[in-house]
Formats: structure tokens, sequence, C-alpha cells
């Protein structure tokens, strides 16, 4: 007992002993993120059961990572290696080796940007290489100083560290989520160890006993709802790597005698409607713009602000329901000149786009671009993203291609674009043209129309930006005398999210506030009305093609939306499917029913859009007979249509 009393004194009351102290760190890291999980989550949609199974699996997982430090920790001491340059080195491996492992898909992004005159992968090596150093070097830093100064120094950083990594940093960053984890519980444990005492028997004992939760939480696959919830969490740090680990392969089912639910690769061409609805000289300017929401639009109290988008309401035809594919922009805008989604297609790297940019430079599917130059119609792009070119397979075969150089360390916005549109527009006012602009402006991080007000304040402030050129351009087309032969469509490649499903700026999921677009489209000859019926971005290649005269590529996706235009029907009869270079895809279903498929993360949502549009009562495990058989069709649509070649991949693509 006396021996017990020395070993407490020498070192320090409050202290453990170092292996003691890791353990102690993890359940403090677990801690704060339950605590940080409550704040930001609040209750589960689908009650307190979900929560508890969620925050146990938490707790679970992060006391096996504490037993697996104390086991390391204490093995460490065993070895009985104490200069502080072995504890530097060996420290600097650990963190090495997992940066190395967890960060590059988080990170190469971010290192592309930097990468321009330098190699990625130098870039990567020097982004791991420093946190490496500067965590290796945690030790030697806590190390020194009296001891209340380390404990309350080393609380408060692990403090901030957790905190950040919960309600700061957050969203699908597992790799970096990770590290800072284990950098907090690092912190937590230097400030709380003294000394080299090796564990108590009674430590052994409790982790012993404990264990099978730990193993448990490591193992059992969590069902549906805690999964969704889960992947809601940024602070759930191991769970996101366990269900990479445990992703049951995609069943294979009975083929269906759908014509949509099979390949279409060898499909008839479809002929055009009839009577052609642009003569031979007809112009087609299909105008989008980036991050712009359907409600942005469809809101009165908008519109009032946005006079340009206003008259094409008036004078045109509005889609109150259009959706794109994808909530990004290469995907999404490929999928404007293919009518395809994105694992129809081949994605690859492109030499001097940074390793994790994929574009469909290497795919043979017929672009938009080729079929109208084919077809003696002059084509045009005009760009501020360089992205969107003929170079990355987006928009191959234009004919006239501008890329503006960018300007102010951004890329070209409206204001540029807009004197070489005209310019195009005057040059080839002959016709017959089509003429693609895409407009960069409504982007985070909302400031080309200034600072000042919210955020939400200063993207509208934004979209009125391009507003500003769409009316440019109508101006024009009147001053022209060709608006009796020009049509003129304008969206946007997807919505942006300012805090629904707990998320901001957009790629990120398949919720409708980033797939639902405005579509709004003026047509010579065509009455103005609404329409309420779905519609996709896949739509779009077909009714050009249609307002041509042109046939569509059987294998299209997409359906002509001039009938439906011109009297109403006949009825839309492709599937409307939406998918995101993370893992995710989605379909909506001719009763509203719309079903969302996360590939990584295993879960699976059920939303019946025409009572829950706002997507808030998950109806998957309620229903799992009809979730069943709308996952069968999901599959089944995603698997006939899957680009496919030996040794191929369909990327992750942030």
């Amino acid at each position: 007992m006396q021996r017990a009393s020395d070993e407490l004194s020498s070192r320090g009351r409050g202290t453990l002993a170092p292996a003691t102290a890791q353990l102690a760190a993890w359940l403090l890291v677990g801690s704060v993120t339950a605590v940080c999980m409550q704040l930001v989550l609040g209750n589960a949609p689908e009650g307190w059961r979900v929560r508890a199974h969620h925050q146990l699996l938490n707790l679970g997982q992060h006391f096996a990572l504490g037993a697996t430090a104390l086991i390391a920790v204490a093995t460490w001491q065993r070895v009985g290696i104490k200069r502080r340059l072995a504890v530097v080195l060996a420290s600097f491996v650990f963190w090495s080796l997992l940066g190395a492992w967890v960060l590059p898909e988080d990170l190469a992004v971010f290192a592309s940007k930097l990468a321009e005159r330098v190699p990625t992968a130098l870039v990567m090596g020097a982004l791991i290489g420093s946190v490496a150093l500067g965590l290796a070097l945690v030790p030697l830093t806590f190390g020194r100083g009296p001891r209340w100064l380390r404990l309350v120094l080393g609380v408060v950083f692990a403090l901030s560290l957790g905190i950040g990594n919960n309600l700061i940093l957050r969203g699908d960053y597992p790799g970096v989520h990770l590290v800072m984890a284990v950098a907090e519980a690092l912190c937590f444990g230097l400030a709380l160890s003294e000394g080299n005492d090796m564990p108590g028997r009674g430590v052994l004992i409790g982790v012993a006993a404990t264990l099978p939760v730990a193993l448990w939480s490591l193992v059992a696959s969590p069902p549906n709802a805690v999964a969704l919830d889960i992947t809601r969490s940024s602070g759930s740090i191991v769970a996101p790597w366990l269900s990479r680990l445990r992703r049951p392969p995609l069943r294979n089912w009975t083929p269906s005698t759908d014509p949509w639910l099979r390949s279409r690769r060898a499909a008839a061409d479809v002929a055009p409607s009839k009577p052609t609805a642009l003569p031979k000289n007809g112009i087609v300017l299909v105008l989008t713009a980036d991050c712009v929401r359907a409600d942005v639009v469809s809101k009165p109290g908008n519109l009032a602000r946005f006079p340009a988008l206003s008259r094409l309401q008036r004078e045109g035809i509005t889609f109150t329901q259009a959706r794109t594919t994808a909530p990004a922009t290469t995907q999404a805008i490929t999928s404007i000149f293919t009518s395809t989604f994105y694992s129809q297609l081949q994605w690859a790297n492109l030499p001097g786009k940074g390793a994790e940019y994929y574009y469909p430079h290497l795919d043979k599917t017929p672009r938009l671009g080729e079929l109208l130059s084919q077809a003696q119609v002059h084509t045009a792009s005009v760009q501020g993203l360089p992205g969107i070119s003929a170079r990355t397979g987006l928009v191959r075969g234009i004919q006239t291609e501008r890329i503006l150089p960018p300007a102010g360390g951004r890329f070209a916005g409206s204001e540029l674009q807009l004197p070489v549109i005209l310019e195009v527009l005057e040059a080839q006012r002959a016709g017959p043209l089509f003429l693609y602009a895409h407009f960069d402006d409504p982007h985070a991080p909302y400031d080309r129309a200034g600072n000042e007000g919210s955020a939400f304040e200063r993207y509208l402030r934004e979209v009125g930006l391009v507003d500003t050129a769409l009316g440019a351009i109508l101006t024009k087309v009147d001053e022209l005398g060709i608006a009796d032969r020009t049509a003129v469509l304008f969206s946007a490649d997807h919505g942006e999210a300012f805090g629904e499903h707990g998320a901001k700026l957009h790629a990120t999921s398949l919720y409708d506030e980033l797939l639902r677009v405005p579509l709004l489209v003026r047509l010579p000859g065509f009455s103005p009305r609404v329409i309420d019926e779905p519609v996709s971005l896949v739509d779009i290649e077909p009714s050009i093609l249609d307002l041509f005269g042109l046939p569509t590529p059987g294998l299209a996706m997409g359906q002509s939306l001039v009938p439906l235009m011109r009297d109403g029907g006949p009825p839309l009869e492709r599937p409307l499917a939406f998918e995101s270079g993370r893992a995710i895809r989605a379909v909506l279903f001719r009763d509203r029913m719309k079903l969302i498929q996360n590939l990584r993360a295993g879960t699976v949502e059920l939303f019946d859009l025409s009572v829950d549009p706002e997507e808030l009562h998950n109806l998957a495990d309620r229903s799992p007979r009809t979730t069943d058989e709308r996952l069968r069709r999901t599959e089944q649509l995603f698997a006939a249509h899957r680009f496919e070649a030996p040794g191929y991949e369909l990327p992750f693509a942030r």
C-alpha cells in the first residue's frame, strides 16, 4: 500500500501510467464525440433506440482503439527504448504510415490545386510528411514545462481538436477525421500520463471484461437506420472504414423484361418528332449556371430580383420537376452532352489535371457536339471553366471553342463570357447554330457580388449576375431579329445545400436540394406553359437533336421533351436516375417514390416525395417489401448500363 502511494506521489496526483492514459484518452475522445454528435444531429429521426445503438457502437469502437493504444504503449515500455530521438523517429514513422494510408483520398484534390507546376505525388508527400513531423514532435513538446501547465495545455488542445473535428471540420473526409482523432487522443494521453509505470492489474481486468463489447462494435453490421445515423456524423471515425470492409456484393437479379433495365448499346435510334420545331437555320442556345437551386427560380419573392429569368418564365415553358443527374459539375454536364449517367461512361485521370480529377476523355460515346456538327449545324462553346472542353471529353465535337483564362485568381465569370457569347451569336446568326455556355458565378465562396450579408444572400446576388448576362443575351436575340427561330434553354448543373440534411455546398448527397434545378425553355411557336412532369438533364440532348430534326442515339437514357412541350404527351417512359462520384446512386419512380443507395456506407433510404418533398422521413425500414422491390430495380438499372472493360473500376470522385 505504501509502495502504491509512493508511486502515485512520484507521478503526481491525478495522473496515470502512460499506457492506461492512452486508454482513458480514447474514452475521452469517444465522450467528446458523443456530446458533439448529439449537439449537431439532435434526436435521431428514427427514435432514441437508433441513437443509443449508434452511441454504443461509437464508444465501443473508441474503447477498441484505446485498448490497442494501451497494448502498443505497454509494448514500447517493455522494449525499454527511452531516447527522445527514438520516440520522435517512431512517432514519425507511425504518423507517416497512417497519413499515407488514410489521407490521399481526402487531400488529393486540395493537393492538386497546389500542384500546378509540381507533381501531385510530391505535394501529397510534403503534406503528409509535414503533418507527420509536426505530430511526431508532440511527445517532446509535452515533456517540458511544469506539470500543471502541461495538463492544462494538453486538455485544452485535445478538446480544441475534438470540437473542431466534430463541429467545424464536417463532411465526408474519413481520413482527416481519423488523423485528428488520433492526435486528440495523443494529446489527452500525454496530458494525463506521468512516469513510466505499467498498467495496473485492475486496468487489465477491466479491459478484458469490456473487450467483448469492443469486439462487437467492430464486427457487428449496424442496422440500416443506425448506419444512416453514422453517415450523418463526422466524428464516427472507425465506422466509415469498417463499412468499406463489410460492403456486401451487389446481387445478381433475374434479367428484366423492361427495355430500360437492359443494355441499350444495340438499341435502334429514335426518330425525331413531327413536325420539326425549328427551321433549317434554327438556333439553339443552352445556358447553364453553377449551383442554382430550383426554388431560387420558383419562389415569387426571388423572381422579383431576376428580371431575365422572370421573362423566360412568362414567355416560355417551365419544368417544375427538373433534376440533374449528378450533384457535381463535370458529371452533370457530361450527361447533357451524352444523355447518360456517370457509371455508363469511362472515366480516367487526364494528364495535367491532378490525380483526383476524372474526365471522360477516353470514352467513345457520341457527344451532342459531334452529332450536330455531322449534321452541318455550327457548334460553339464559351466557357470560364477550363474543364468544360473538348480535351476533357465533356463537349467533344464543338467547332468553335472559346475557353477564357482565369481573371483575378478566379475562373472567368459571366461578365467576361458575355461579350464573347454575343460575338459568336452575331457572327453565326444566319444559322443553323448550337451555342453552349456555363456560368460559374453562383459558386462558393459567394463573393463575386460583394461580401455583405449571409451566405445565402450573397449566393442570390451571384445568381443575379447570371440573370444580368441572360438578359443581355435575350436582348441581343431581339436586336438581331432572330427570336422567331431561336430556342433558349436555361438550367443548372446541380443545386446547392444551405444546411438541409446537415450539409452545405454540393457533391456530397443525392437529396433534392442538390438534384432539383430550374429548367426554362423558350421555343418559337410554342405557347407558355407549366409542366409538372419529372424530367432530367439526360433529356436535353434528345430534345436538342429533336429540335433540329435529328434522331436520338438508341443508347441515350433520356427522351425528347419536344412532344411534351408541344401538346403534353405522350408520357415519358425512361427511368429517372441520379449518381454521385462518391458511390451514391438513386432512382425516382413514377409514383414519386425515391430510393437512395449509398454503396460505401451500405445504406438505403426511401422517400415518398408526394407527401415528403423535403426527404425527412425515411421509409426504408418501415416498408421492407417495397424497399426491396425498388432496390431490385435500382440495381438492375445501373448493372445493365455500367461501363465495363478489363481492369476498369468506376472511380471514387470527389
